[in-house]
């Protein structure tokens, strides 16, 4: 936006993962019968870049946010509720960037800290 002076950025996501654990190491303990477990993941990312004068600098505010619900199948017993976690964190973000293009830059450095 702006003749590329403020660039602005946001994902929204979700996954329904069906995965297996089969332990760690060189010999999994689960090897031969994994656990079965599923996780759904919701996450929200926002971030406005703000250009510093004339330069190649961009500095601005981040926003992250993820909500993971991990369901063990196989212990119904002994875990019977979904385990949930949240995340989320607001921070700063610094980019440096001289590439001639964003999708498919051919020249120029782009670096980031956030």
């Amino acid at each position: 936006m702006k003749d590329d002076s403020v660039r602005y950025t946001g994902r929204i996501f979700h996954g329904d993962l069906k995965l297996k654990y089969y332990g760690d190491g060189n010999d999994p303990i689960f090897a031969d019968d994994p656990l079965n477990y599923d996780m759904t993941i919701i996450g929200i990312m926002l971030r406005s870049l703000f250009q510093l004068g004339d330069s190649h600098w961009y500095v601005g505010p981040q926003y992250n946010y993820m909500q993971t619900e991990i369901t063990f199948n196989q212990f119904n017993d002994f875990w019977p509720e979904a385990e949930t976690v949240k995340s989320g964190g607001i921070g700063v973000v610094l980019h440096y960037d001289t590439r001639d293009d964003n999708y498919y830059p051919t020249t120029g450095w782009y670096a980031q800290l956030s």
